[in-house]
C-alpha cells in the first residue's frame, strides 16, 4: 500500500519526507487503523497495537489483502503489551 492511499493533504507531506528514513526502521502505530499499512508501504517494519480485539482482526484481514508485513499486538498503549495477536 502506498502512503498516499491512507494519508491526504498536509498529513501526507511529513510521511513523504520521512519515507526514506522509515525504510527498515522499527515503527509502532498506536491503534490498528489503515495508517499501519501505509507506513509498512514505506518499507518500515511496523507493529500495530490496539486495545480492541475486533479492530485487530479487521486490520489483520486488511493487511492480508494488501500484503504488507505487520506485527499486531493487543495492548493498552499506556501498558506493557501482553500477547501477540498475529505476526505476518
Amino acid at each position: 500500500m502506498k502512503p498516499d492511499l491512507a494519508f491526504a493533504g498536509t498529513a501526507l507531506e511529513p510521511i513523504r519526507r520521512s519515507a526514506t528514513l522509515l525504510r527498515e526502521r522499527e515503527t509502532c502505530v498506536l491503534g490498528s487503523s489503515h495508517n499501519c499499512a501505509a507506513l509498512a508501504g514505506t518499507g518500515a517494519r511496523v507493529s500495530s497495537t490496539d486495545i480492541a480485539q475486533s479492530q485487530l482482526e479487521v486490520a489483520e484481514k486488511r493487511a492480508a489483502e494488501l500484503s504488507p508485513e505487520i506485527h499486531f499486538l493487543r495492548a493498552v498503549a499506556a501498558e506493557k503489551p501482553t500477547s501477540a495477536v498475529a505476526s505476518r
